[in-house]
């Protein structure tokens, strides 16, 4: 664990806390109570302040915010109303709900803070003068998952040492220095809102631009998978999505025609032929009945699949919604 910084190192700091939500009520309660109790963890001279944006068009969050918002003392609480759907768009109203403060740190509404959580990150974000900051998500997976699904390594973060820079990042756990923000003209792309991928996009625009970002793995979140997030056909989808979504944060930071031809023509040669090994690797695990082979061969070939149907123009909206 990093030493927590002391009132003399540095002076009055202003956070916000944005978290994002839509149709998670109870998650949602469990969560602006913990992150009570782990904004007290924080020295004096670093004032917090929370913002909960709800995506949801019925606004089912804003009772539980308010009644959250009652019973908090020392935590200063709003609530932002985004009806444009998408997760971009939630994200990027957060990041202007900051803007009068000098970070915001993304929470994901399906997570739980564990102690230490909010110190860590703002340390490392004054220890490395970064611009960004990633913290580490732990997957807890249920009883219920099959062997095949734990070995397949879905969903599972690398545990990066501490301050290490980072080609780009995710938002369920990141602390962003809103001045970098505004130096580096960064946005959240409001378009890729339902298929995914613009906190990525957002990362490395950070990146190419000059800016850095680190990581800290002492600042932990804990991210309990839900059963049904333990079929194969969920972690298809969103292998097939992630591979996609190599391929459009790619396209998206390119704007010349044969540049972005380039990408594509690279993306679907490169996709194919790890389709091809990476199927071969997987029917080699079926065969002679190594699950984690088995597995990691599928969960690469899906994502090799993503790769190649975004380079020929397709895409699926994997935060797509029925209402």
């Amino acid at each position: 664990m990093m030493v927590l910084m002391n009132d003399s190192d540095i002076k009055h700091v202003r956070i916000t806390i944005a978290i994002t939500t839509f149709r998670r009520p109870a998650q949602l309660a469990t969560l602006l109570a913990t992150v009570n109790d782990r904004v007290a963890e924080l020295p004096g001279h670093i004032e917090a302040r929370l913002v909960v944006v709800d995506n949801d068009p019925d606004a089912s969050a804003r009772p539980v915010v308010a009644s959250f918002a009652g019973e908090t003392g020392h935590l200063t609480v709003a609530y932002e109303h985004e009806t444009m759907p998408g997760i971009a768009a939630a994200r990027q109203r957060a990041l202007e709900s900051a803007s009068g403060t000098d970070a915001v740190v993304f929470l994901d509404d399906d997570v739980v803070p564990l102690v230490g959580w909010l110190p860590e990150l703002v340390n490392a974000w004054h220890t490395y003068s970064a611009d960004a900051v990633m913290g580490y998500v732990k997957y807890e997976w249920p009883a219920e998952a099959s062997a095949w699904i734990a070995a397949g390594g879905f969903m599972r973060r690398d545990a990066v040492p501490t301050g290490t820079r980072l080609p780009t990042f995710a938002t369920g756990n990141a602390l962003i220095d809103i001045r970098s923000v505004q130096r580096l003209k960064l946005r959240f792309d409001r378009a890729l809102g339902l298929s995914g991928g613009e906190d990525s996009l957002f990362g490395l625009q950070l990146v190419t631009r000059g800016g850095t970002i680190v990581s800290c793995l002492e600042s932990v979140v804990l991210d309990e998978v839900p059963v049904e997030r333990t079929t194969r056909e969920f972690v298809k989808r969103r292998s097939i999505s992630h591979g996609q979504g190599r391929v459009r944060m790619r396209l998206h930071s390119e704007h010349g025609k044969f540049r972005r031809a380039r990408i594509r023509a690279v993306a679907l040669i490169g996709g194919l032929v790890r389709l091809v090994a990476f199927f071969a690797l997987h029917m080699v695990g079926k065969l002679t009945r190594n699950v984690s082979r088995d597995a990691v061969g599928m969960r690469r070939t899906w994502f090799a699949l993503g790769m190649v149907q975004q380079s020929v123009g397709h895409t699926t909206d994997e935060y797509a919604r029925s209402s």
